[in-house]
């Protein structure tokens, strides 16, 4: 099984750029997709208008970093069997953190696990008198990070740190 995202919306991160680092553009909207499912039934079903929901990042000390997605559709098909689009699987290697380093208030600390969510705050329940979704409109987007640090002398500013807007 795998998805399949056109090559007209598949996004192109721009890798070393500034050296050592990886960025990825980012949208006002989001962008929509198709996901194809072949579970070797009679049918290969096929969703349409896909859109992520919420992505969940994390990647811990000598470890490969993990993705989850939540993927919301518009509609469902069911295409004939052996219709699937066949994909190509990336080659590369996963993606290991072995020194993890943020900046804090212009100082550097080390991280031992680190996890962003995005989650792009979705109306998925947007039916308008029909059977199938009318479309998936973002009504927000809150993005968050949770970092597991090392208790140390050095680390010890970070507890109890006050944030702008917040008690």
């Amino acid at each position: 099984p795998a998805s399949v995202v056109p090559p007209s919306e598949q996004v192109t991160p721009t890798v070393g750029t500034p050296a050592g680092k990886t960025t990825f553009p980012l949208a006002e909207q989001l962008p929509t997709f198709f996901v194809e499912v072949d579970k070797g039934l009679n049918g290969v079903p096929y969703y349409n208008g896909c859109v992520i929901v919420r992505a969940v990042f994390r990647v811990t000390e000598g470890q490969p970093m993990t993705v989850s997605l939540e993927i919301e559709a518009t509609d469902e098909t069911a295409q004939a069997a052996g219709s699937f689009t066949a994909g190509t699987l990336p080659t590369d290697g996963p993606l290991m953190m072995m020194d993890g380093v943020f900046k804090w208030n212009s100082v550097s600390y080390t991280a031992k696990e680190i996890e962003i969510t995005i989650d792009n705050i979705s109306d998925v329940d947007r039916y308008l008198f029909s059977q199938t979704r009318a479309n998936i409109p973002q009504q927000d987007r809150m993005i968050g990070i949770r970092l597991a640090v090392p208790y140390t002398s050095d680390n010890a500013a970070l507890y109890n740190t006050a944030l702008p807007g917040f008690p």
